[in-house]
């Protein structure tokens, strides 16, 4: 019986490359690797972490390529994509920067919390939560978000 192949683990840079390869619609790894200007061997250590150290100049492009931002490709640091301002209402965007500008992780669960509650007291929660985080007795997943403006951003 043939080795049944494992998904990459996202915890990985190989993992993480390979994974947005595929999302991103680079089926094969010839392709992307012509793209960012490597072989397909090369790529394919990069992606099974038998080689852990690209260039900069492999990784960048594969950034650009991908649509990711470098610090999480290189070391798994969130959030992944780039975010395009220009995709988000004037709203939407002074509120990403708001959220950003949070001195603290705390901070930024505290507001996550305040509008969920806020969600929950107008009925506009899901029934079953898909992720939780438990703080302080309260929990919060993204799909709470919904019907605010800034699901998926």
């Amino acid at each position: 019986m043939p080795k049944k192949l494992e998904p990459a683990p996202l915890s990985t840079f190989g993992g993480r490359l390979a994974h947005w390869r595929r999302l991103r619609g680079f089926a094969s790894q010839g392709a992307f690797a012509a793209e960012l200007g490597i072989r397909q061997g090369s790529l394919s250590e990069l992606e099974s972490g038998r080689s852990k150290s690209p260039s900069a100049e492999v990784l960048v492009r594969a950034c650009e390529l991908l649509q990711l931002r470098p610090r999480y490709l290189w070391l798994g640091e969130e959030p992944a994509e780039l975010l395009n301002f220009s995709d988000l209402s004037g709203p939407e965007a002074q509120l990403v920067m708001m959220f950003r500008g949070l001195a603290t992780d705390a901070a930024r669960q505290g507001l996550l919390i305040d509008l969920h509650a806020k969600q929950q007291a107008r009925g506009n929660t899901p029934a079953a939560p898909q992720k939780a985080t438990a703080l302080g007795g309260s929990s919060f997943n993204s799909a709470s978000l919904k019907g605010t403006g800034t699901e998926g951003k």
